[in-house]
């Protein structure tokens, strides 16, 4: 506060102490003094003293971490003059964990009324503590920013809902150049679900157009168009085929998509007709992907397609008994799709006998 209104000679010692508390103090929530606190001989006195202990923890393997703290320690290197570019990538990276570990967790919202207009309309109202230090250091380090988005964006498939939920709650400054595709497609998921309403494979299109680029240049797109769709859950049969043919299987195997199609055709009800026809198409697209107990349930649904177009060989009971072993435990839809089908073809006025 006292920044450019009083000489240095007063403002140096308060700004010191400031600092001083903010490294050894470990505490996230000290305003800081502006940098022309640091201007003279004072300033380069204590980065002299706390440069070597920001340095020293900020390489350290917990570094990153603690959000409110590195974040604090970022921005004092940066008023001190403190060099730690070699650092920052290993910081960011871990740092990038840390805000989806956090938007997973339930974090205390602390009063941002000491911050300035811009920051507190940036914050969302339920966001936590360190988001308006956090778009501070954004704004003043442009490396950081630029790097933080990076990594947070190469870490966003693997966790897409946390990604969304982050953007809810901290709105981060990424309208510029990077191309940052999955985050900008967590950005407009909450936006896309709420207007597709039920129809969720217009919602992941609608995802998938926010990203600017096809899942076929970048299949990983795919992923996390899907994992913000399907957060809990799998597709339907109807919704697992329209992903089938909206993409290759080039591009669901790369983006590890494919066993969400699994998922719906082996939770799919014995109602579900098209079960057994995905349950085909799965196997022949991933034949490599699917193996173990998966497999032996999508052959038995396969065996009930069979069965249904009259394609089976004979000894219909004696392949169901040797398929179901490998499908243990195997879902209640697939064996009533394969004990149906069985049943509905010996019982079949031109059933034959000879497999009764």
């Amino acid at each position: 506060a006292l920044d450019g209104r009083s000489p240095a000679t007063t403002t140096a010692p308060l700004a010191a102490m400031l600092v001083t508390e903010a490294v050894r103090g470990g505490n996230g929530s000290v305003e800081l003094p502006g940098r022309t606190a640091f201007s003279g001989p004072e300033g380069a006195a204590v980065a002299t003293v706390l440069g070597p202990e920001i340095v020293t923890e900020l390489s350290g393997p917990g570094a990153g971490l603690d959000v409110a703290r590195t974040v604090q320690l970022l921005r004092v290197a940066r008023l001190l003059g403190v060099d730690c570019a070699e650092l920052l990538p290993g910081v960011v990276r871990r740092l990038a964990s840390a805000l989806l570990a956090d938007a997973r967790n339930t974090a205390d919202v602390r009063d941002t009324d000491n911050r300035d207009a811009d920051t507190r309309e940036a914050a969302a109202p339920d966001s936590p503590g360190w988001a308006p230090a956090l778009l501070e250091l954004m704004d003043e380090q442009f490396d950081v920013r630029t790097a933080l988005l990076g990594a947070l964006d190469r870490i966003a498939p693997e966790d897409p809902a946390g990604a969304e939920r982050l953007l809810g709650r901290v709105a981060l400054p990424f309208t510029g150049t990077q191309l940052l595709p999955h985050l900008r497609m967590c950005a407009e998921a909450p936006e896309a679900k709420a207007a597709c309403g039920d129809d969720r494979v217009g919602a992941v299109q609608r995802v998938l157009r926010a990203a600017g680029m096809s899942p076929f240049a970048e299949p990983l797109v795919l992923r996390t168009a899907v994992g913000l769709v399907w957060e809990e859950g799998a597709p339907t049969v109807a919704e697992a085929r329209l992903l089938l043919e909206a993409a290759t299987s080039d591009a669901h195997r790369t983006a590890g998509t494919w066993s969400h199609l699994v998922a719906a055709a082996l939770n799919a009800p014995a109602e579900e007709e098209e079960a057994p026809q995905l349950a085909h198409d799965l196997l022949r697209g991933f034949p490599q992907e699917i193996t173990g107990r998966e497999r032996g349930a999508l052959l038995l649904l396969d065996f009930a397609r069979e069965l249904r177009s009259g394609a089976a060989e004979p000894e219909w009971a004696q392949r169901v008994r040797t398929l179901r072993p490998g499908a243990e435990p195997v879902e209640p839809g697939v064996l009533g799709h394969a004990f149906g089908a069985l049943a509905g073809r010996l019982l079949a006025p031109d059933g034959p006998e000879a497999e009764l």
